[in-house]
């Protein structure tokens, strides 16, 4: 059934009322100039004649009538084919796409014309900010990485006491949050995947590995198992490292300490991310992959960036991300990588 409110529909009616007034008009006319004919002739068969004749003629009128309002919806739809097109390319375009000039893509109508370089414009103008933003952002966390580590450092050095500890912390906490802004920077300006491939039961090892003195000063074990000797998988050893390293590392910050978390590997490339934490309520799913949102359960040292890395690799390599959370009963994340 046709849209009332599309431009298609508004014109094809008012293509119809005409078409509809005009053959009326045309009836009326035939018929008046019949009824002044007749009037000169005084012979029944006359009459006759002409009112057949009248008869003959007058039901081609409507007939012409529909024929032209079906070839002007059909060439209105052509016409507005080109727009539908435009529109499907439009709603394709994410933040930082490379820009292409809508104008140049097709031929379209002169009249709409200036409205899509306008579009062109606007675009033009939100990948520029865009990139500004993004680079500011990196720029921004490559300065602060110096000065943190030298915080960090003589921290270390002052006596152990609860206060130092405590800016301990909030020191780890800067650096992790200044790390993962250089990696979404890293993300949002990284070049397309192509054909690379991973191999994801050793790179789990090494993330595994590299975050062993977290797990350690958490008292939380972590364990690997895998279906198949090598698991290839669709990515870049930088992409995939982000989503297996943020994932655990979310799961070992928010598991009980004293308890494991466990990493399983298909042969179908999923990795199954489980741990024995507080769990998240379900009115909190929606949000958990929002760039800087933290629940009501975030733990001190959560930056709210972690997850949102893993959801902007997840969509730039074709993998897929599943949760299964309820209070008190942990949390399992599997993510499935395109093979």
């Amino acid at each position: 059934m046709m849209n009332r409110r599309t431009l298609q529909f508004s014109l094809a009616w008012r293509l119809g009322l005409l078409l509809l007034v005009v053959s009326a008009a045309a009836i009326a006319y035939l018929r008046w100039r019949a009824c002044q004919v007749v009037a000169g002739y005084q012979t029944d068969v006359a009459h006759a004649v002409l009112f057949e004749f009248l008869v003959d003629v007058a039901w081609t009128i409507p007939v012409f009538g529909v024929l032209t309002l079906i070839m002007g919806n059909w060439a209105i739809r052509s016409g507005l084919a080109p727009l539908r097109a435009l529109s499907a390319e439009v709603s394709r375009v994410k933040p930082g796409s490379p820009s292409a000039l809508l104008s140049a893509s097709r031929t379209l109508p002169g009249e709409v014309m200036p409205l899509v370089r306008a579009v062109d414009g606007a675009f033009d103008r939100l990948h520029a900010a865009y990139d500004a933003e993004r680079r500011f952002t990196s720029n921004a966390a490559h300065e602060l990485r110096t000065p943190l580590a030298l915080l960090q450092t003589g921290l270390e050095r002052l006596p152990a006491d609860p206060i130092v500890q405590s800016l301990r912390e909030d020191a780890a906490r800067l650096a992790r949050i200044v790390a993962q802004l250089l990696e979404l920077a890293r993300v949002d300006a990284g070049p397309a995947i192509g054909h690379h491939t991973v191999e994801l039961k050793r790179l789990v090892a090494e993330v595994a590995a590299s975050l062993g003195p977290l797990a350690h000063d958490r008292d939380v074990a972590v364990g690997l198992d895998s279906e198949a000797l090598e698991v290839y998988v669709r990515g870049t050893q930088g992409l995939v490292e982000a989503i297996v390293r943020n994932v655990l590392e979310n799961a070992i910050l928010y598991t009980n300490r004293g308890t494991a978390v466990s990493l399983t590997v298909s042969a179908a490339g999923a990795l199954t991310v489980d741990d024995r934490g507080p769990g998240i309520p379900p009115e909190h799913h929606s949000h958990l992959f929002e760039r800087f949102w933290r629940g009501s359960q975030a733990r001190r040292n959560g930056s709210g960036l972690g997850l949102a890395i893993v959801k902007e690799v997840a969509v730039r390599i074709g993998a897929t991300i599943k949760l299964d959370s309820e209070p008190r009963r942990g949390t399992s994340f599997c993510i499935q990588f395109a093979t």
